[in-house]
């Protein structure tokens, strides 16, 4: 998480289990991507314990960097692409399947830019007030992230799978918890409260077979 090692690997082990539950609860293979999203939040969540070992304890200087990018990653690159896939998915109206592909593919030309933004200014955390700090800033930051807000957000709001909406919902609340109360720290903060909520997916799930 963004405060201590210790919150960062709770998180990390509260959401291993809860992945394997809903992976273990899935009918179809399409409903594979969405339900592992709390298993992927682990592995991101267990990155970042290990950069806050790394930043603070000269015997684990050497994965700094390894756990940087890995945490860096999932947070920029990977999430704008799985999201609008795994909601997409899970789709059945036509109408809706069409729009969630362009939020897809919008998201892959997103991830596109940051590898090359990645790969073109490298990637670097601090600690910072109590959080951790990612840098540096990439050209059309501001750009950037509305255009990541809306890829990660909107798939939510769009699709017709019951409860998906509660989901983005949290999720945006979350994302004003975080411009208010810790500007600056988006990037680690606001995928803290996006794993805790991703708790709700199992339940997402459940119900949308319910209404099947």
């Amino acid at each position: 998480m963004c405060f201590s090692a210790g919150a960062s690997f709770g998180a990390s082990a509260v959401l291993l289990g809860a992945g394997v539950v809903t992976l273990s609860q899935t009918r179809t293979r399409s409903e594979w991507a969405f339900a592992g999203i709390p298993l992927l939040f682990a592995v991101q969540q267990f990155s970042e314990g290990l950069l806050w070992w790394a930043l603070t304890d000269p015997a684990y200087a050497s994965w700094k960097e390894l756990s940087t990018y890995v945490f860096f990653f999932f947070a920029q690159v990977f999430w704008p692409v799985w999201i609008p896939l795994s909601v997409w998915l899970l789709e059945k109206k036509a109408l809706r399947e069409k729009v969630l592909r362009i939020f897809l593919v919008a998201g892959v030309l997103l991830a596109i830019y940051l590898i090359i933004s990645i790969a073109q200014f490298g990637v670097m955390a601090f600690i910072e007030k109590y959080h951790i700090r990612y840098g540096p800033k990439y050209p059309f930051g501001v750009v950037r992230t509305i255009l990541y807000i809306l890829i990660v957000l909107g798939p939510f709001f769009i699709s017709s799978v019951k409860k998906m909406r509660v989901f983005g919902a949290c999720a945006s609340v979350a994302l004003v918890v975080t411009l208010v109360f810790f500007k600056g720290f988006l990037v680690s903060i606001w995928c803290f409260f996006a794993a805790i909520i991703s708790l709700l997916i199992w339940w997402i799930l459940w119900q949308n077979k319910k209404s099947t």
